[in-house]
């Protein structure tokens, strides 16, 4: 099928890439061909598969491509390094001591220093020649196309703009998260700063369109860029993802209590406050409770924490599980578990989108004054809205067995504002409008 105006998505992860992530673009690809745009992707050729999840290639449009450039970058040389550290484990020496797995530890960690101060901007630079060659490849084989730059990761926005730059298609910027504004960019020095945000306005300044995720992202760059088109495309949830012919029946003598998505060092402090208020309900509750967690732990004490308050027999690990997978978690529990971060005020995660969409009481562990306790409020979730108060946990989790009762009937006009092929209408009109520039 030949269309007449095409987005050529510019991403370094894409599925089979599971996680959180991959889920604006893919969901934007699978869509957009619905409101008669093309839609491809320039990605990066994975290495660990540790979050892979090919049922996420399942629904796009079979005229969609996807081109996988190689890379150079430390993190791609680290994850072949990781997977060398893996295959070694078996070869041992006399003093028990594998002489490989050192080997390959010190050049893994000798990698991540590097990464560290060679992220200009970011550590997968050493994909921009390969992306920018097959780029200019797939560009000249397809007619009318508006390149969409996927930040961050912020070589994406580099690779974007040099396609721009030497085709002539115009570029639009999605924003997942901010760039020198977000708050969880760390740079080793300011040179490092200083050419992040010389960067930012050289590619700002030449996109047609930016799209960000939420309001307060969106007043920052039409404050800084006012003669850059701004529009505010939230995250959202796909009505496809919510449909199974069957699911498995709520069991009513056990209290769910699910927490989807990774778990990072920054999480601990949300942990604990579960695991302490979980470990003050009165007995006869407690017995039913079960705390499961689908996704990638890398809170590297989690296990430490969960003897700490004894609560083994609580817990259930699945890790990382398949997206549909992790969705009938969240419709099978009694309420679901959400965090942000104590004094971020910015950030909604995309996760929240689909706990929304799955109808059950989300105990909320965010500030009180920002966009994610706003929109929590806005669908009536203010009830277990904790904010990081330990009096209030206890309090919220006392009264978990109430929870089962609850079910949740959210207004069209709500749904409308976070529904996936809805948003990638949006998007198309952005596309349409930037191609005839």
């Amino acid at each position: 099928m030949i269309f007449p105006v095409s987005a050529v998505f510019v991403t370094y992860a894409f599925p089979p890439n599971g996680g959180s992530g991959v889920q604006r673009v893919y969901k934007f690809v699978k869509y957009l061909p619905t409101y008669g745009i093309g839609a491809s992707v320039i990605t990066a050729k994975s290495v660990l598969k540790t979050t892979a999840d090919s049922s996420l290639l399942h629904d796009l449009h079979p005229d969609t491509k996807v081109i996988r450039a190689a890379s150079l970058d430390p993190m791609f040389v680290a994850d072949l390094v990781s997977r060398g550290m893996s295959n070694a484990r078996a070869t041992t020496v006399n003093n028990g001591r594998s002489v490989k797995s050192a080997f390959f530890k010190r050049t893994f960690e000798f990698l991540l220093i590097v990464r560290n101060f060679l992220r200009i901007p970011d550590q997968y630079i050493g994909w921009l020649p390969f992306a920018v060659a097959a780029g200019l490849r797939h560009l000249r084989s397809i007619q009318n196309p508006v390149i969409v730059a996927s930040l961050p990761i912020y070589s994406t926005a580099l690779v974007a703009y040099c396609l721009s730059r030497l085709t002539g298609a115009p570029l639009i910027l999605d924003f997942r998260d901010g760039w020198v504004d977000d708050p969880y960019l760390e740079l080793p020095t300011r040179f490092h700063r200083k050419l992040h945000c010389a960067l930012e306005k050289r590619v700002v300044n030449h996109a047609k369109h930016l799209i960000v995720y939420g309001e307060w992202l969106g007043d920052i760059y039409k404050k800084k860029y006012p003669n850059t088109p701004t529009t505010i495309i939230l995250n959202g949830f796909d009505e496809d993802d919510f449909k199974f012919e069957s699911l498995c029946e709520r069991d009513e003598n056990i209290i769910k209590l699910v927490y989807s998505g990774s778990l990072f060092q920054y999480h601990r402090e949300f942990l604990e406050m579960v695991f302490a208020a979980v470990q003050m309900i009165p007995e006869q509750v407690k017995a039913r409770v079960r705390l499961v967690f689908a996704g990638d732990i890398q809170l590297t004490l989690f296990d430490e924490l969960v003897e700490r308050y004894k609560l083994n027999k609580y817990i259930t690990k699945l890790g990382y599980i398949p997206h549909k997978e992790a969705i009938k978690q969240m419709l099978t529990a009694d309420a679901l578990l959400f965090t942000i971060p104590r004094g971020d005020v910015s950030s909604y995660t995309s996760k929240i989108f689909e706990y929304l969409a799955a109808h059950r009481p989300i105990i909320s562990f965010v500030c009180e004054e920002g966009c994610g306790a706003r929109l929590l409020r806005d669908f009536g979730h203010h009830h277990w809205l904790i904010d990081y108060d330990a009096e209030r946990a206890t309090d919220v989790f006392s009264r978990i067995d109430q929870l089962k009762s609850v079910v949740f009937e959210n207004a069209p006009e709500l749904v409308a504002r976070i529904e996936r092929k809805q948003q990638a209408g949006t998007l198309a009109e952005i596309v349409r409008k930037t191609a005839a520039i």
